[in-house]
């Protein structure tokens, strides 16, 4: 444990140089939180732990000088949420080449937790002692600022020493630079995103609710008179009663819940007509009850700075793909009038100019033409050029020639997506998994896309000279083209 006036000295004497693994102590989320204690493993193999509330001037001056030090290489474990906590002391932290989780995570995409006291022992032989990790706070079953000390220092060593190995670990994989420059940088960029938050107006979010309560209430009673009882809609269990046994609606196969297929087609599109059919109740309700329950819970969320501080997840999809989390800004749909109108709550707010949305276009049409070897393909993404929505690989190639044609129908054009997408996710997995299939599964993947789309002969031979081979355990390329994540 270090005293006061001891920073500056340790810092200069063991932390230059080579990497030095930190653990934070705390509490953090929703853009901001509450730094206990930090701790340090140096390179020579001195460890040290800082309070950060009894720091002097001195002392807080050296370690923010050598925390935002970028030539100073540091290694952390899911380092974003303490730069909540850091960011909250005037602290910032640059210099970081290894966040021992996002690495774990590029290592074992498959794996639901990255844990480090797990990951500790499966790549370093080591069991961590003397405290647990929960979501943002070091909690110890011993008391004392000594035990506390120990087990952070005990964690900071373990995150040392796990950087190593799983930098060799990807390396291996090929995947050190997708860490290094894509993962990586993202961390602060999160961050700072969300410290930042995004402005909602919360009068726009309160009218939508007390409307959307009137509707749930009118799709109730609607339902209620055709049953002439009372049941718990937002049920599927009661609902199955209802349409099966009460009103001997024609039975489908069972899903997974145990429940009846055609449970799904009374998650009617908020807005759609809500009258009830012959001798069968309304349903819609139970979308615009969700649609409720996820604007409710953004006015909850709404600080009070009037901006709502999400979470972005970079460990939970395997695909790469970012989530978001308290609240989830993902699920609010987007294709009915409600949905829309939910967005429209989120403004630029005062002291910013402009609102951005983003997300990667035809992700899954990108990796495609990478992992084929495509050429046409791959220029014409590398091109920057738009195609039009709906027109899928059909599009892509017109522009790859340079020809126009006739687009599909916006109806028809988003029913293929639908269809193609979950296909081409799956057949992309099938193909990493067995890397010796690879060639033979995109080339008939890619044969068989081509002829949905009606391309013409010449352009449904399949671009087999693909990046997945037998021997090569490399996984595949980034997809080309901007704005991709």
């Amino acid at each position: 444990m270090l005293g006061p006036e001891d920073v500056a000295e340790w810092l200069s004497e063991h932390a230059t140089g080579g990497r030095v693994g930190l653990a934070a102590s705390g509490t953090w989320g929703r853009g901001t939180g509450n730094l206990a204690g930090l701790a340090l493993a140096a390179p020579d193999g001195a460890n040290a732990y800082i309070d950060p509330t009894a720091l002097t001037e001195d002392d807080e001056r050296a370690l923010a000088e050598w925390l935002a030090d970028p030539a100073q290489p540091k290694a952390m474990h899911d380092a974003k949420g303490p730069m909540h906590a850091m960011a909250a002391r005037g602290l910032e932290l640059r210099g970081l080449t290894s966040d021992t989780a996002l690495a774990a995570y590029l290592a074992l995409p498959g794996q639901r937790s990255f844990d480090l006291a797990d990951l500790a022992v499966r790549y370093v032989g080591r069991e961590l002692t003397g405290g647990e990790a929960t979501v943002g706070q070091l909690t110890l079953d011993t008391g004392g600022e000594a035990e506390w000390a120990n087990a952070l220092a005990q964690r900071a060593r373990a995150t040392a020493d796990l950087a190593d190995a799983l930098d060799a670990d990807l390396e291996r994989r090929g995947a050190a630079r997708l860490l290094a420059d894509v993962e990586l940088p993202l961390v602060g960029v999160l961050a700072d995103m969300e410290r930042a938050g995004i402005a909602a107006d919360v009068d726009h979010l309160a009218d939508m609710s007390a409307t959307l309560g009137g509707e749930v209430k009118e799709a109730e009673q609607a339902a209620f008179a055709v049953t002439g009882h009372e049941f718990n809609l937002g049920s599927p269990k009661q609902l199955q009663e209802v349409l099966f046994t009460e009103l001997g609606l024609p039975k489908t196969k069972r899903i997974k819940t145990g429940l009846h297929d055609r449970l799904r087609g009374a998650h009617r599109p908020a807005g759609a007509d809500r009258a009830p059919g012959p001798g069968v109740p309304c349903c819609g309700n139970r979308d615009v009850a969700r649609l409720k329950s996820i604007v409710d819970s953004l006015i909850q969320m709404a600080g009070v700075d009037g901006r709502i501080h999400t979470t972005y997840n970079q460990m939970i999809a395997a695909t790469g793909r970012l989530s978001s989390t308290d609240p989830n800004l993902q699920n609010i749909p987007i294709r009915t009038e409600e949905g829309r109108r939910t967005r429209q709550a989120f403004i630029v707010g005062a002291g910013y100019e402009t609102l951005l949305t983003a997300d990667y276009s035809q992700i899954e049409l990108r990796i495609m033409a990478d992992l084929s070897g495509d050429q046409a393909l791959a220029d014409a993404f590398s091109s920057g050029q738009r195609f039009p929505r709906g027109d899928g690989l059909a599009g892509v190639r017109r522009a790859a020639r340079g020809g126009h044609g006739r687009a599909a129908q916006q109806d028809q054009g988003d029913e293929l997506r639908a269809r193609l997408r979950p296909v081409l996710l799956r057949a992309l997995a099938a193909a990493a998994r067995q890397p010796g299939r690879g060639q033979r599964v995109h080339g008939r993947l890619l044969r068989a896309v081509r002829r949905h789309q009606g391309l013409p002969g010449e352009d449904r031979r399949a671009g087999t000279q693909g990046r997945l081979h037998r021997d090569d355990p490399r996984p595949p390329p980034l997809p080309a083209g901007p704005g991709v994540r």
